[in-house]
């Protein structure tokens, strides 16, 4: 889903439920309030660059917090057919590290248990 469609699709949520929106409102407005956030002037709004993207986001609540309302990014959304996760660099694989992790412990492991067995 491409995130303009992701866009109309909270657009409507937040109509259909008016606690939601009020929520969400309240929240968007605590991160301009913090300064995580800013809203942007009409010439940035209308500016287009390479540089330009657009994260989409919508919250969501919790049923054992139902006073909060907690954010949602989507990195994997598609706009002109890229994700901002396609453009991040990859890190290691865990699974190998888990691998190498376990198996110094069980050299380790042996090798005190044949120190211990010397006694």
């Amino acid at each position: 889903m491409t995130t303009v469609a992701r866009l109309r699709s909270l657009r409507r949520r937040l109509c259909a439920d008016e606690l939601l929106r009020c929520k969400y409102r309240d929240f968007m407005d605590d991160l301009l309030t913090k300064g995580y956030a800013r809203k942007l002037t009409e010439d940035e709004a209308a500016a287009r660059s390479p540089r330009t993207w657009y994260l989409p986001h919508h919250g969501v609540v919790q049923l054992h917090k139902p006073g909060k309302i907690r954010l949602v990014l989507d990195a994997a959304a598609l706009h002109d057919g890229v994700s901002l996760n396609s453009q991040l660099n990859r890190g290691p694989d865990l699974k190998k590290f888990a691998w190498l992790v376990t198996e110094v412990q069980t050299r380790m492991l042996r090798t005190c248990s044949n120190l211990c067995s010397l006694r």
